[in-house]
């Protein structure tokens, strides 16, 4: 554990000592003291590859330490007014599937409750929370990845929020690249609150090749983790992002008829009817029409004559994710 000033010199350093421990994240309380999160990593079996939090003192003295007796590691610790939330992954055994998961202590070090929030399909690849943070309510915000291998339900970013009792308020998945077969990871490295009551989050998105295939992700989302408002109406919890830049919409705005148009990429794969909801400024769904598909673009119409005119919002969504969506003037 290193403390240093605002220049970067140091003031402090503390080492922890054996089992080797790997400190993967670190928040301060309101009395300085620290929360560090990781890992141990030993030749001794009852800790090797187990969760570690350890509470210390400004000056880094332990006043106490917590593990799990299973193969697990946090990967990040969020400082709450009541205690501190641990985050990251844990499997049953060596062999077991990777499960996401948040767990709660006390200012003392009890344990007041764990979520587990996701399952990978598969015993290789990661599922875990990454980053989160507190908000002025209390409730709990992280993000993470999921990777599978099920045709279904592909590598995906995960969000979500929990009440302060640890509850799932609600979840959502996303993805850049998806509807794609193959390796393309979604990966939600970090998740920061902005000045509208939404979320910033940063991350990383595999597409096909060329020209490479790992990218930079940004999101913005609003307070429900929308791209578009009301997506969180739409009866699906999965979200992509790639085809939002190929939705056209025309007229816009409309008087009569709305044309709604979205270009698909090379082998994207649509789950079940496509279907296009227009939803008034409150959220109220007016409009639901079927949207014919071929393996290269969708394409519908909507008769907006006789709709009140003002601000609507077209969301375009499969039997298992949103599509793409945006506002509309009717007129």
């Amino acid at each position: 554990m290193f403390r240093t000033t605002a220049a970067g010199d140091s003031i402090r350093f503390k080492n922890f000592g054996a089992p080797a421990f790997n400190a993967m994240g670190v928040a301060e309380d309101d009395d300085e003291n620290l929360f560090l999160a990781g890992y141990a990593e030993t030749a001794d079996i009852n800790f090797n590859n187990n969760c570690y939090i350890i509470k210390c003192t400004p000056e880094g003295d332990v006043l106490w330490w917590r593990s799990r007796p299973r193969e697990s590691w946090f990967t990040h610790v969020i400082a709450v007014a009541d205690g501190v939330v641990a985050i990251g992954y844990w499997r049953q055994n060596a062999f077991g599937e990777a499960v996401a998961f948040a767990m709660k202590y006390s200012t003392d070090g009890d344990v007041l409750w764990e979520r587990n929030l996701q399952v990978a399909d598969n015993t290789q690849e990661p599922c875990q929370m990454n980053d989160g943070f507190e908000d002025a309510d209390g409730n709990l915000i992280l993000c993470g990845t999921v990777e599978n291998y099920n045709n279904v339900f592909n590598d995906k970013g995960l969000l979500f929020k929990l009440s302060p009792d640890g509850e799932v308020v609600w979840g959502r998945d996303y993805a850049h690249y998806g509807g794609q077969n193959g390796y393309h990871p979604q990966v939600f490295n970090a998740v920061q609150p902005t000045s509208d009551g939404g979320f910033i989050l940063t991350g990383e998105t595999w597409g096909p090749m060329p020209p490479n295939p790992s990218r930079l992700w940004l999101l913005k989302l609003d307070s429900v983790g929308c791209l578009v408002p009301g997506c969180n109406t739409v009866g699906v919890e999965e979200f992509e992002s790639q085809l939002q830049s190929a939705l056209h919409m025309s007229p816009n705005p409309a008087s009569e008829h709305l044309q709604e148009r979205l270009a698909l990429p090379e082998g994207y794969r649509l789950e079940g009817t496509v279907q296009a909801l227009l939803l008034d400024a409150q959220g109220r769904e007016v409009l639901r029409e079927q949207v014919p598909t071929n393996t290269t673009e969708l394409r519908g119409t909507m008769d907006v004559n006789g709709l009140p005119t003002g601000l609507y919002y077209l969301h375009l969504r499969d039997g298992q994710k949103w599509l793409a969506g945006g506002k509309v003037v009717v007129e």
